[in-house]
């Protein structure tokens, strides 16, 4: 979704759910503040970039490994 600014700028918005961070970055370097989220945050297209972080833990089944003597 983009949206036009008093000051003539572009920006893009994104949503970012309770168990998701964003990374921004600005030509390729991390902005200050951290990752954004949970919400609603604006990064400038040609010149932002972002990186959704997912924060839930992945589990999954281990198979029983054979007894070494």
């Amino acid at each position: 979704m983009n949206c036009r600014m008093k000051c003539g700028v572009w920006v893009e918005s994104g949503v970012v759910q309770e168990y998701e961070r964003a990374v921004i970055f600005r030509l390729g370097r991390l902005l200050k503040g951290g990752a954004k989220g949970p919400g609603i945050f604006f990064v400038i297209p040609c010149i932002d970039s972002y990186r959704k972080i997912d924060l839930r833990t992945v589990s999954f089944d281990v198979p029983p490994q054979e007894d070494v003597i």
